[in-house]
């Protein structure tokens, strides 16, 4: 995937290998993103050559993507993404939205298994303490925000296709611009399976629409 994007839309892409719960729970990962994107804007035009323009991620990467942006809104506010690329992202990690709930297929992702990644990532919290906006993204004031441009990308067979729907629309109510492409028959990390035989006929198609909307905005 990160190949792809750098070949296609002719990026320079880093990856972050931030600390995973259960091992380093809530907070750690969220501070290494912080601390990657903060050096990026401050050396990458000294490093690679060229200015962070974009950030992507996807599920809890999405998540991270989103969170590291509010982050860097208060510690670097006189930078701005280009734009940035959540696919299928959880932003309400406090007690999941109705697709959660409703979602019975045995496909990828249930919310059994979500349950099971929130007690590893946020042990001993309660449900309140999970609406912090930096753990629930979706919570946060996004009026009083200067969002960024965003793709929000999921598929219908997914059990938080709720969590796309609902974020992208409160961007969008902020002002800020905000693309929602939503994928019939795709199930959870779609993106990452081969196009063609063994995957879904609507990888190709979402990888035509991030590099469509990456390469508008360079």
């Amino acid at each position: 995937m990160l190949q792809y994007l750098a070949t296609h839309c002719n990026l320079v892409v880093l990856s972050v290998g931030y600390r995973l719960a259960p091992e380093h729970p809530y907070p750690a990962g969220n501070e290494d993103c912080f601390d990657v994107a903060e050096y990026l804007v401050d050396h990458a035009k000294r490093d690679y050559g060229v200015e962070m323009g974009f950030m992507s991620g996807d599920s809890a990467g999405a998540h991270l993507s989103v969170v590291t942006t509010y982050h860097l809104l208060k510690s670097r506010p006189d930078f701005a993404f280009k734009g940035l690329v959540l696919n299928f992202g959880a932003y309400d990690l406090s007690g999941f939205l109705p697709q959660a709930w409703l979602f019975k297929l045995p496909l990828v992702l249930d919310v059994e298994i979500m349950q099971k990644y929130i007690e590893a990532y946020l042990p001993n919290t309660t449900p309140e303490q999970r609406r912090d906006p930096m753990i629930s993204p979706v919570f946060a004031d996004l009026n009083s925000m200067k969002l960024p441009s965003a793709l929000f990308v999921v598929g219908t067979l997914d059990c938080l296709l709720d969590d796309s729907v609902f974020m992208s629309a409160k961007w969008r109510m902020s002002g800020a611009e905000s693309l929602l492409k939503v994928f019939p028959g795709a199930p959870h990390g779609f993106v990452f399976f081969p196009p063609g035989e063994g995957g879904t006929p609507e990888t190709q198609k979402s990888l035509d629409d991030i590099t469509m909307y990456i390469n508008e905005r360079v």
